[in-house]
């Protein structure tokens, strides 16, 4: 049986792909800024957000086994 392992990162940044291949307005402190928005984001969601939560599935679709494994964070 032919097996396909996912992580949920890589499943959401497929779902969620947009934009451009420009890449000219980006900084070279794109990873900080990042982190900074996403300490915003979090503080802002109130008491009932929940971060970095592990999640786990395995499925058989068609002969084919996906296994989906990950951490996603606002859940």
């Amino acid at each position: 049986m032919e097996k396909v392992q996912i992580s949920v990162r890589r499943l959401v940044e497929f779902v969620q792909r947009s934009g451009s291949i420009d890449s000219r307005m980006t900084s070279s402190d794109r990873a900080l800024e990042g982190t900074k928005i996403h300490q915003l984001l979090q503080k802002e969601a109130g008491e009932e957000y929940v971060a970095e939560v592990r999640l786990s599935i395995d499925r058989e679709v068609d002969g084919v086994a996906f296994s989906l494994d990950g951490r996603a964070d606002g859940i």
